[in-house]
Formats: structure tokens, sequence, C-alpha cells
């Protein structure tokens, strides 16, 4: 029987702890998140890497979305098993000593065993971002789509509704 209350208990009683995760990156160096064939550089991959330090034991991700290559996202929620006792700081802390500037971990909280990030995600949301001038931002370069042509507003949000 779970222990709503305090899933803390339950998984040690279990043998293990699951863990969620907020996470964040700039994925414009990533080839998404997913991890890949050896030697291709994946947002999973560079955080089981981190984690598995923090742990002393090998971490294996499972995500609320994979995002494509070069994709951003913020707030993101993963989560993993692990036998090892550690604080939700130490978590946090020790994943973010050992990970690159682009990616970081914002909060950890243990979790009853039945959460799973991907079918407990209750919403997902996109923000694309079109600067329509006829100078290019160098700047923002990364984080958005530049069009020096009109846009056609009405025909946009029309389109839109299809999406």
């Amino acid at each position: 029987m779970a222990n709503i209350d305090n899933p803390a208990a339950e998984m040690a009683a279990a043998g293990f702890y699951r863990i969620a995760l907020g996470v964040e990156y700039k994925g414009s160096r990533y080839r998404g998140w997913q991890r890949q064939a050896s030697g291709v550089l994946t947002v999973q991959e560079t955080l089981e890497k981190a984690l598995s330090k923090v742990a002393d034991s090998p971490v294996s991700l499972m995500c609320a979305g994979r995002t494509d290559a070069g994709v951003h996202a913020c707030g993101q929620v993963v989560h993993f098993d692990t036998q090892a006792e550690r604080s939700m700081k130490a978590w946090v802390m020790g994943a973010n000593i050992n990970l690159p500037h682009d990616v970081s971990v914002s909060w950890a909280k243990v979790m009853p065993a039945h959460f799973h990030a991907r079918f407990k995600a209750i919403a997902r949301r996109y923000r694309y971002v079109i600067y329509n001038d006829q100078i290019r931002p160098a700047h923002l370069n990364e984080e958005i789509t530049w069009n020096h042509r009109p846009l056609d507003a009405e025909r946009m949000a029309e389109a839109a509704q299809h999406l």
C-alpha cells in the first residue's frame, strides 16, 4: 500500500528512491534530449553523467517530453530511481557542479513509486518567437526565428488553429 503522506518512507521501504527534477537547458549545441550513439552530445546523457557522479552509481533518466536538436527547455520534469540517499539540496547542487553552463537543475523532490515524468505530465507549453524586422538581430540568433518580409497575422492565426 502506498504511503501518500510520506513518499520518501514508501520508497526507502522499497529499497530505492524516485527523484523528480526540474531542469532547464539551452539546447543550441545538443543533438536533442534523447541519448544517442556514442560521441553524440545530448542533454539526457549530459544530465545522466552529472547525476551518476552524485549518486556514485549509474542514473537513467525518464523525461516528460523529448526535445529536438537545438531546442531549449525551461521547467522540464525528469525522474530517476536510485538507491543513493542524498538530500534534495545535494541532488540539485551536486548536479549543477557537474553540469556545463547551458544545463541546470532547479529543484529536486522525492516522489511516490507510481509517479512518472512522462505519464503524469498535465501540460506542455511551447513558445515560438518570430522576429519580424528588416534587420537581423545578432544577439538573439539562437532564440528566435527571423523573417524580414511582412507577416499576415490573420493567416498565421488561422494556420495556428491546425497545430
